[in-house]
């Protein structure tokens, strides 16, 4: 037998080279086989969900969901302004009474389709009602009996609110309109 000198690789040490270079040459091309027919489901997944939703120009076609989305779009941007407010100014209600009158300018500036004009009315005046008690609060060391007039107002209005909302919820039912149409109309508006 004669020793192999270390600077020589074998044929065998070549022909297990070559065949794993093919085999990881094959398994990446199934692989990216296997990704592109899984990309395809999925896409084609996504395309049949999508057709189940209301495009958001049927949802805003909607004078009801319409409002319905001005109405969510003034709900969230008083939440950010008193959330804002809290963190620069904590336990001062003036702030939150600012919003909230900008709050309720913007309510008396919205469109009111004839379908939800009595449901408009209760929420307008349940976020005046919420202004009141803010604005009662907001005063220079209001005395008991003013804070708990306040807080008794301040839940009314949101109890009012609440139904109110749940009555526009039960409208747009009714007309077909799902929360998932308003999700898709608010991502796309």
């Amino acid at each position: 037998m004669q020793a192999t000198r270390t600077g020589q690789i074998s044929l065998t040490t070549w022909l297990v080279l070559g065949v794993s270079a093919i085999v990881g040459i094959v398994a990446v091309a199934m692989t990216a086989v296997v990704v592109v027919r899984l990309n395809r489901q999925v896409l084609a997944s996504a395309a049949q969900i999508r057709q189940t939703w209301a495009t958001p120009g049927e949802v805003s076609r909607d004078p009801v969901a319409a409002y319905a989305f001005e109405l969510a779009t003034i709900d969230e941007k008083w939440s950010a302004q008193v959330a804002d407010f809290r963190i620069r100014y904590p336990n001062d209600p003036v702030y939150e009474n600012v919003a909230t009158v900008n709050a309720v300018a913007d309510l008396n500036r919205m469109a009111r389709p004839p379908e939800v004009g009595a449901i408009h009315e209760r929420i307008a005046q349940a976020w005046s009602d919420r202004e009141g008690a803010l604005g009662l609060l907001a005063r220079a060391d209001p005395p008991a009996a003013q804070r708990d007039r306040a807080a008794e107002l301040g839940r009314s209005a949101n109890d009012a609110l609440r139904k109110a909302k749940n009555e526009l919820r039960d409208l747009l039912v009714q007309r077909g309109v799902t929360a998932a149409d308003l999700a898709v109309a608010r991502l796309s508006g």
